[in-house]
């Protein structure tokens, strides 16, 4: 599964306070992030996602979801179904932005490891 697991100090009620609906285009496609839901506790939340390619739309639940290891704080970006869509280069797209935007509001935050194409592991 595609996804990538962040460090710091990350807060989603934070987070979803900036977080903005976009819509990210290249050639295969469009791809759109749109609203997010946070849990209560702040240690979930969802985002509403969708890609469009070869005139086919995806909808997907994009996660974000806090948990402790060893003493520090990670979130692990992916999916939120367990029996997921097809990964499609427009779904990894959607996750890298994901995460850039947590990476973009949350100070201090990095990227701890990930298989995603487009996203390394020292945050860039």
């Amino acid at each position: 599964m595609p996804h990538a697991v962040l460090t710091g100090p990350i807060d989603l009620h934070r987070y979803a306070a900036t977080h903005e609906r976009r819509e990210l285009r290249d050639p295969q496609g469009a791809q759109t992030l749109g609203g997010i839901y946070v849990a209560p506790d702040g240690r979930r939340a969802v985002v509403e996602a969708s890609s469009q390619s070869y005139g086919r739309t995806r909808r997907y639940w994009l996660a974000l979801h806090l948990r402790e290891a060893n003493g520090a704080t990670e979130c692990v970006v992916g999916l939120a179904e367990v029996e997921g869509p097809a990964i499609t280069p427009g779904l990894q797209r959607l996750l890298e932005a994901l995460a850039r935007g947590v990476l973009a509001v949350e100070p201090g935050t990095s990227v701890l490891r990930t298989n995603l194409p487009g996203l390394l592991p020292n945050g860039t």
